[in-house]
């Protein structure tokens, strides 16, 4: 891949950084620091790709960089599904249904 189209991706992840990093200034919420993260660690390694001028990125250790990126990703994902379990009301058992007057 040419060397330009490594710094528009480059420039891409890092607009998409800037705006998760804004959404999490406002909200506070960690997924969005997450995904800011893993966006800029995609920026670097897409400077890394332009810096080393690799033909294939395959079997090499940038690969991992990218693969950290994505694992974070996955990881913001399912922080955010458990915090979110973690706070909801437990939901009525059968037993907690079942009129006490009935028997």
């Amino acid at each position: 891949m040419s060397a330009f189209m490594h710094g528009v991706l480059c420039l891409g992840y890092a607009a998409i950084c800037l705006f998760f990093v804004r959404y999490w200034r406002r909200s506070g919420d960690r997924l969005f620091l997450f995904f800011a993260i893993a966006f800029a660690i995609m920026s670097v390694h897409r400077i890394l790709l332009a810096w080393l001028d690799l033909r294939s990125e395959i079997g090499t250790w940038v690969y991992w960089i990218r693969l950290a990126s994505y694992l974070l990703i996955l990881y913001a994902i399912f922080d955010k599904n458990l915090a979110g379990r973690a706070g909801a009301p437990a939901q009525a058992t059968v037993e907690d249904r079942r009129d006490p007057s009935s028997g």
